[in-house]
């Protein structure tokens, strides 16, 4: 949810309803959203959504997403207004204080792979690879496409195995979450030691038989604590106390009603003739 909303309210220009309430967000959130359940036709959409206060990760690294700004009051009032939206839709909103809403989508694709049902995530967030199984694929939103990654597009695009995304994580860090990694280490340098090395435990374990260049083992040597919280801020956890199983993300009823009271309200007649003029 969050991941959608915020691309839409950044890359849709600003739009209000003839009362001032701002609408590009939501317009936009819906369009991809619903773009999505075009193409791939799934049986239920669960959105997920972070909450505001900390995570198990900030008790773990104070310092995580310590650099982030507040939502700007124009998204923070869609953002609630979309929870209303999607549920009319008979689509599910799960969110949990403690965790983040990748946390969620984690957990929700452990149950549904477990059902034996495909998953498509849909975000904007490449933390997400880490989910991608034979089950699992990542809709990744583009400028300008949606570009699908199972396994086979991931190797492609790295030359490393989805089960070493967390240790490329964890060497690279990322600064956008304020997730250290080893200082002085990009993403290239971070999949040549993957590809050396296989695993961070085995890099920092077998540096110097692994790295000749000195000034390289000097920093994965001094970085190496940070590289180890990184591997623990960078992990999707997949068992969210959420108390749903697979059942529960299942398309609901629609609210007709309430759907069509929110639509008008908003001024959104694209959508109210899709879903209240269809022959």
């Amino acid at each position: 949810g969050n991941s959608v909303l915020n691309r839409a309210y950044y890359g849709v220009k600003p739009l209000t309803n003839k009362e001032g309430f701002p609408t590009g967000a939501l317009f936009g959130a819906l369009n991809i959203i619903l773009s999505a359940v075009d193409r791939f036709s799934p049986d239920g959409v669960v959105v997920s959504y972070d909450l505001s206060g900390g995570t198990f990760r900030n008790e773990r690294y104070p310092l995580y997403k310590s650099n982030r700004h507040g939502m700007p009051d124009e998204l923070a009032l869609q953002l609630e207004v979309s929870k209303e939206l999607f549920s009319y839709l008979g689509w599910k909103t799960v969110e949990k204080q403690g965790y983040e809403g990748d946390d969620i989508l984690g957990t929700v694709s452990r149950i549904c792979e477990e059902a034996g049902d495909d998953v498509y995530i849909l975000s904007g967030d490449r933390d997400l690879f880490q989910l991608i199984s034979d089950k699992t694929r990542i809709a990744l939103l583009g400028n300008s496409e949606t570009k699908v990654y199972g396994e086979s597009e991931f190797i492609e695009k790295y030359g490393i195995g989805v089960d070493q995304f967390i240790d490329l994580k964890s060497i690279m860090g990322d600064s956008s979450d304020c997730i250290p990694g080893i200082r002085g280490i990009g993403e290239k340098g971070a999949v040549k030691l993957i590809r050396a090395a296989g695993t961070l435990e085995n890099l920092l374990a077998n540096t110097r038989e692994l790295v000749s260049q000195m000034s390289l083992v000097k920093k994965i040597e001094s970085g190496a604590d940070d590289a180890v919280i990184s591997k623990k801020l960078a992990t999707i956890c997949t068992s969210v106390p959420i108390g749903m199983s697979e059942n529960d993300f299942l398309f609901g009823v629609m609210k007709k009603d309430e759907l069509f009271a929110l639509l008008s309200k908003l001024e959104f007649n694209q959508f109210l003739k899709r879903f209240f003029c269809q022959n």
